[in-house]
């Protein structure tokens, strides 16, 4: 049988058969280093990601001619052609006329940069 361990439970092993203590020290920095380095590229991509996904999430918030977002109880209205979405006041829309859209799955609504 074979042992790997510290010197002093050497003694009580036959003469010859204690090996000397192994020193995992340098491995065990080198790992760290590594993960060290590991976990702070994962961190950028992590920062990364995340202000890709704020800034898409801008992006898609922001609606409509006033710039004006869709986060109001106000009605809004989709451009069936180019999908932005519109306040049905700033493109001038009744609640009537908005309530036949909203209705009648036949009728589409184009915004006025498709309609040109």
């Amino acid at each position: 049988m074979q042992y790997i361990g510290n010197a002093d439970a050497a003694e009580d092993l036959p003469h010859g058969n204690a090996k000397k203590p192994i020193n995992f020290l340098p491995v065990a920095k080198a790992l760290t280093t590594q993960l060290e380095e590991k976990t702070s590229k994962l961190a950028d991509i992590c920062a990364e990601t995340v202000h890709e996904q704020e800034q898409f999430q801008y992006d898609v918030a922001v609606y409509c001619i006033c710039r004006g977002g869709g986060f109001s109880m106000e009605r809004m209205i989709s451009c069936d052609n180019c999908h932005s979405w519109y306040h049905i006041r700033c493109v001038g829309m009744t609640d009537e006329q908005f309530a036949v859209y909203a209705t009648d799955r036949s009728k589409r609504y184009h915004c006025m940069n498709c309609m040109n």
